[in-house]
């Protein structure tokens, strides 16, 4: 247990050299790919509680 930071730490210094050794374009790839990812999770759950809301309403009353 006591060695948990220091694996934090050299995991945290891997990730900043391997993203620094990336391309930019492969940066952005990756950037826009989670942005897209995130904004049809996003879609996805205000679909499915815009769906579910007349049951969620009638449930509280």
């Amino acid at each position: 247990m006591r060695h948990d930071g220091l694996v934090l730490i050299l995991l945290w210094r891997e990730l900043v050299l391997g993203l620094r050794a990336m391309r930019c374009r492969d940066l952005a790839w990756i950037g826009l790919g989670g942005g897209a990812l995130l904004a049809y999770a996003i879609a996805d759950i205000v679909l499915a509680l815009h769906a579910a809301a007349p049951k969620l309403r009638d449930d509280q009353l």
